[in-house]
């Protein structure tokens, strides 16, 4: 123990004794050191810029003492001018025993702390130190001389392209020693999440292209930010482990990698975007010489939420020529909708439409090798090929056509040339049986190319293109034009990449066997076969069917505006039972329609149908009826609105028409003009208004027409104004004529205006009320004597009624006066009444009329005169008959109408009897009056024979008689003139069929023998009845016999009783 003790003891003191000793060394360095401080810090300056050859300054020098180790402390040290380099503190450790032995400092250990350093790599090669001068073989020499070099906290900024940002690499802490002309470099880069350590071991021969050595590093959860843009063209953001081995000799080297990585981040100026991979696992391989790099790998896995790629590959790249990249990989999926990113710069208008237009994903093979700046090839200096596949594929080739879906596609990539082919898909839920694609992607200017082929329905077809640019045709198609069937349908696309290039479509469609029905009127075709072809403005078809068993084409073509239909067939009137429905109308015609369908709600579809109706017979009435050879035109336009009436526009010569067709009532309304435009509209548009003019309208058939047809009242005209030039009936040419007609709610008025008749009517139920201006009898009568006898007939017996008042009656211009007439049902036969008045004359008759065939016509009545001369004079009757006052009362009977009166069938009797009168000289045609007193003719054989009697005229007290009608033949035996010359009785017959005479005429003078003026008692008149054996007035009368034609009879005096001188002179 004791020894234990003292040896205790003598370390103690030892101890204590080296401490001491140290101290007095320490104080003596200190003082020996101190007062040089100043000389110290100025020959630092002089020596460090020798060395550098720059000017170096520092603003402070402290000298500390760690862990028993002297050191210097240079503070805020500048070197350089331009560009100073700064160190916030460099740390130099002494070497004691050189400095002692040599009195000059000399070093142990250099350590820069917080400086900042910047790297560049020069043009030619090499690199340097930005703020020092480089070594003679291209290098910093001081750096490398034996020793121990640390840089603390340092920030190393490392410009290795020129045309890029530098690498920044903060807290960096490098530790470099040299012996012998070995070095180590040793370095800790500190990221946020994980460390990156670095050793690198390396020789320094004099030549720098025969420097060598070997490095490693390893990081663990790195997340470095651009990394990798001092040994690549591109910067990029690396995240994750990765491991790096490798050597070099002078200005080549080789590097190997293991990655496991979670994201790489960076712009690749070959790509259209940035580069984003989440996952890279693999092995890569980095080898670089003076002018030209590789990066290489054999196995490389890259994933994200785009794609996974599996691949080997090679890239290549120098400083005087591109990256250039030989590839081989394997797409596990790729979703298309994110193609675009990856695609050459060179792509870029491809990339947009990819963008734009795909979606879906893919899987398959890749190859590329030549520079990735030479895609697509043209020099044949690299080849690129891809073969994918797809399901659930979506191509949009058009933002208004609707997209392919549910595809299954096969591509194909051939350097610039794409072929894809679609397996299966749908368009319009319509399903795809082949689609191929083409694409040349050497030129921007060229499209994609689409051609597809299915088979659809007409409603997929037209489902289709209501999807299309052309819904608003399809659309208004639709609305018109009903198809059923299937077909073959093809599109040919071209695709612009470009914007300012035209997207073109090409559609066809082949149906055969179809149905197309025009809705919703009775136009059906089939079946048929048709052609559709389409594209991205317009719709085109041309169909070929039978329609009613007639041929048939329609044509439809679509534009901007509108679309067109075009047909042609025939009518044919046996089978279209529409129109054979139509009485009068029958034949074949050809015919041509044009449907014009706008694209706007707001305007009508025109229909436009036009014939020449050539083969078409239409059994009506002139001007309408035609014969079936003859050529006429015929158009009609309809406006047609859903729920809405049609204005229709109608040209058939002479007729021009503007009808409105009202389908809720389903009536006709408008105007018609005849050789004319239609007239202005008027204040009645309920009905339909026929206003024209006619050179020839036969009367006759549209009056039997209007008899045998019972035509709707919504079709018959509200009103009717015409102007013939001839009118005819039965052959007769009745003259101009105005025919104006109005319908009211329950029959018709109407206008009359001619040469012979004017007024106006009014046709209600079956009875006709005319009221008329003037008629021209004489004119009616001609044209009823020429007109068959029912042709009045059956108008009449048509009538439940008429009554018919005339102002003016004429006679060839002559006014009888004002007529009166009626015929009333008794209901049958006709009640028939007839009143005549005027100031000269009286007519007043009453009769039956029996229109069942053969007709029978009873009629009685008086005409009364006041003065028969005045009336005679008033119907321009050559006469000088004065103060005659007359009256014919008659009973007259014949078969037929009224009107119709045959003499030849005429019975019935007259009786006449007139007033006192004078008739100053017997002139031509005054027999004429008197019916069988022909006293017109006989006149010269009275001035004759009774010269003294008649010289001066015929005064009379009366004139009586009656007539007797039998068969046509008129008789009389009691017709007397009681004249004051003589009394004149006539009896015999005239022959109404035949206008011959027949009559007796005695003229009995009243001569005083006849008069009785001879007195009694003179005996005289007994004894002349006693000489000549006969009354005493036969004594002196005579006879005459008038036969022959009524024009020119004969007269002959047939007796004679006493000598001319004995009567024509008194007895004395």
């Amino acid at each position: 123990m004791r020894l234990f003790h003292h040896t205790l003891r003598l370390t103690r003191g030892l101890l204590l004794t080296a401490l001491a000793l140290l101290a007095l060394g320490l104080s003596l360095l200190r003082f020996w050191l101190l007062p040089q401080i100043d000389i110290l810090r100025h020959r630092l300056e002089v020596e460090i810029s020798r060395r550098l050859n720059q000017p170096v300054s520092i603003a402070g020098l402290r000298a500390d003492i760690h862990h028993l180790t002297p050191k210097l402390r240079l503070l805020d040290v500048r070197v350089g001018y331009r560009h100073p380099l700064r160190i916030a503190e460099l740390q130099l450790v002494p070497d004691f025993a050189a400095s002692l032995a040599q009195r000059q400092l000399r070093l142990q250990r250099f350590r820069l702390v917080g400086a900042r350093v910047e790297i560049q790599r020069r043009p030619g090669g090499g690199w340097k130190i930005v703020g020092l001068p480089a070594g003679e073989a291209g290098g910093p020499a001081w750096l490398l001389s034996d020793g121990r070099f640390e840089l603390i906290r340092t920030t190393l900024i490392w410009h290795h392209h020129a045309d890029r940002p530098p690498l920044v690499l903060r807290d960096v802490s490098l530790c470099l020693q040299n012996r012998d002309g070995h070095h180590r470099l040793q370095g800790v880069y500190p990221t946020a999440s994980g460390i990156l350590r670095a050793t690198i071991d390396f020789q320094r021969p004099t030549d720098t292209m025969l420097w060598q050595g070997r490095f490693i590093a390893e990081g663990k959860n790195l997340q470095l930010d651009d990394p990798a843009s001092a040994l690549l063209p591109w910067p990029l953001r690396i995240r994750g482990d990765l491991a790096l081995w490798g050597h070099w000799q002078g200005g080549e080297g080789q590097l190997q990698a293991r990655l496991a990585l979670h994201g790489i981040h960076g712009q690749i100026s070959a790509l259209q975007q940035p580069l984003a991979i989440a996952r890279a696992d693999g092995e890569l391989g980095f080898n670089w010489g003076k002018d030209r790099w590789r990066l290489h790998s054999e196995r490389l896995a890259l994933a994200n939420a785009d794609a996974l790629l599996q691949t080997r590959f090679t890239l290549r790249g120098g400083q005087n020529s591109p990256p250039s990249l030989d590839l081989r990989g394997h797409l596990g999926y790729l979703n298309l909708a994110r193609l675009h990113a990856y695609l050459p710069q060179a792509a870029s208008r491809t990339a947009a439409w990819l963008r734009r237009n795909l979606e879906g994903r893919l899987q398959g093979d890749l190859l590329w090798h030549g520079p990735l700046d030479g895609w697509p090839f043209p020099d044949h200096r690299g080849h690129m090929e891809a073969r994918l596949t797809g399901s659930e594929v979506r191509i949009r080739f058009n933002r208004h056509w609707p997209a392919i879906t549910d595809a299954a596609v096969d591509i194909r990539l051939n350097d610039a040339r794409l072929e894809g082919r679609l397996l299966a898909g749908r368009i319009a839920a319509i399903p795809i049986r082949r689609l191929t694609a083409q694409l040349d992607l050497s030129d921007p200017a060229l499209p994609l190319q689409l051609h597809g082929e299915t088979r659809a329905t007409l409603a997929q077809a037209r489902r289709l293109l209501r999807l299309s640019p052309l819904q608003a045709a399809i659309r208004h198609i639709d609305h018109w034009l009903q198809a059923r069937g299937r077909g073959r349908v093809t599109l040919d696309v071209q695709v612009p990449l470009q914007d300012s290039k035209t997207f073109q479509l090409q559609g066809h469609a082949r149906i055969r066997g179809a149905e197309l029905a025009l809705s919703p009127y009775p136009l059906t075709l089939h079946p048929y076969q048709a052609r559709f072809d389409f594209d991205q403005a317009r719709f085109r078809a041309d169909i070929e069917g039978r329609w009613r068993n007639q041929p048939a084409t329609l044509k439809i073509s679509s534009g901007s505006q509108d679309t067109r239909v075009l047909f042609h067939t025939r009518v044919d009137t046996a089978a279209a039972p529409e129109l054979n429905a139509v009485d009068g109308v029958h034949g074949a015609a050809a015919l041509d329609g044009e449907l014009r369908i706008p694209h706007r709600e707001d305007k009508a579809a025109v229909l436009q149908l036009a014939s020449d109706l050539q083969g078409l017979a239409i059994d009506r009435p002139p001007p309408l009826g035609k014969p079936a050879r003859q050529r006429r035109p015929f158009t009609l336009r309809a406006w047609l609105r859903e729920d809405a009436d049609i204005p229709l526009d109608v040209e058939y010569p002479p007729l021009d028409a503007a009808l409105v067709w009202h389908p809720k009532q389903r009536r006709l309304s408008g105007r018609i003009g005849v050789n004319q435009p239609p007239p202005p509209p008027g204040v009645n548009p309920a009905g339909i208004v026929v206003q024209g003019r006619l050179a020839h309208l036969p009367l006759d058939p549209w009056l039997d027409e209007a008899h045998a047809t019972a035509l709707p009242a919504r079709f018959m005209p509200q009103a009717l104004d015409l102007k013939v030039r001839h009118l005819q009936w039965h052959g007769q040419d009745l003259g101009r004529h105005r025919l104006q007609l109005t319908r009211n709610e329950t029959g018709w008025s109407t206008q009359l205006e001619s040469d012979y008749v004017q007024g106006r009517g009014r046709f209600d139920d079956g009875r006709l009320d005319i009221d008329l201006e003037f008629l021209d009898l004489a004119r009616v009568h001609r044209l009823l004597n020429a007109a068959p006898v029912s042709a009045g007939t059956d108008v009449l017996s048509a009538l439940t009624g008429l009554r018919l008042r005339c102002r003016r009656l004429l006679w060839e211009r002559i006014d009888l006066g004002h007529l009166q007439l009626s015929l009333t049902p008794d209901p049958s036969p006709f009640g028939l009444q007839l009143k005549l008045r005027a100031a000269t004359h009286r007519l007043e008759a009453r009769g039956r009329w029996i229109p069942a065939f053969p007709g029978h016509t009873d009629l009685e009545g008086r005409f009364s005169s006041p003065d028969l001369g005045r009336f005679l004079r008033r119907i321009e009757h050559p006469t000088l008959l004065a103060d005659t006052p007359a009256r014919l009362d008659f009973r007259l009977h014949w078969p037929g109408a009224p009107y119709a009166i045959d003499p030849a069938r005429l019975d019935g009797e007259l009786y006449l009897r007139t007033g006192p009168g004078r008739l100053p000289a017997i002139e031509p045609g005054a027999g004429r009056l008197l019916g069988l007193l022909y006293l017109g003719t006989l006149q010269r054989r009275l001035r004759l024979d009774f010269s003294d009697l008649f010289a001066e005229g015929l005064a009379y007290e009366r004139i009586e008689g009656h007539i007797h009608l039998r068969q046509g033949n008129a008789v009389t035996d009691d017709f007397l003139v009681d004249a004051v010359p003589a009394r004149i009785t006539l009896s015999g017959s005239a022959d109404l069929r035949h206008q011959t005479v027949d009559e007796i005429v005695t003229v009995r003078p009243n001569t005083p023998l006849t008069l009785g003026v001879f007195p009694q008692s003179s005996g005289l008149a007994a004894r002349l009845q006693r000489l000549f054996n006969a009354p005493l007035d036969s004594l002196t009368q005579s006879q005459y016999a008038i036969t022959g034609p009524w024009d020119d009879p004969t007269i002959v005096r047939i007796r004679r009783n006493l000598p001319e001188s004995l009567w024509k002179q008194p007895l004395k």
